[in-house]
């Protein structure tokens, strides 16, 4: 199954991830920001927790301070949390969406043949919007 439309359930990079992969409430699973102490994301099952009881692996792969298991516990369940992020307060994006991408396409291929769950963010969509060279044109 491929999910082609998501519709999150907040409009920050941080409260959108942690309600998409909990389903709970962003403001119960994620609130009193910026204490690194608040996230609570191990206290919910969480999509990839319910997954990998199924059989499922599941991985993420993201660029940004905000989508962070480190600072935010938003890689509770998964398996492979693979961040390149800056810190909560700089979360300065560390890679481009070529990166991240390819890294999420590596995956898929050695699990191809496997039932998984991979959750890719990439910041490229935020400013400071700076496209590579060949989607300037």
């Amino acid at each position: 199954m491929v999910v082609d439309r998501v519709l999150p359930p907040a409009t920050n990079t941080l409260r959108a991830p942690a309600g998409m992969l909990s389903g709970i409430q962003p403001a119960i699973c994620v609130d009193n920001w910026p204490d690194p102490t608040y996230a609570r994301m191990g206290a919910f099952p969480t999509l990839a927790d319910v997954l990998a009881a199924n059989g499922y692996h599941a991985a993420a792969f993201t660029e940004n301070g905000y989508v962070s298991s480190r600072y935010f516990g938003l890689g509770a369940g998964f398996e492979l949390f693979v961040e390149r992020t800056g810190s909560p307060g700089n979360p300065h994006v560390v890679g481009t969406i070529e990166e991240t991408f390819e890294r999420g396409r590596r995956w898929i291929e050695e699990h191809r043949d496997e039932s998984f769950f991979l959750f890719l963010h990439t910041y490229q969509v935020h400013a400071p919007y700076r496209p590579s060279p060949k989607y300037r044109a």
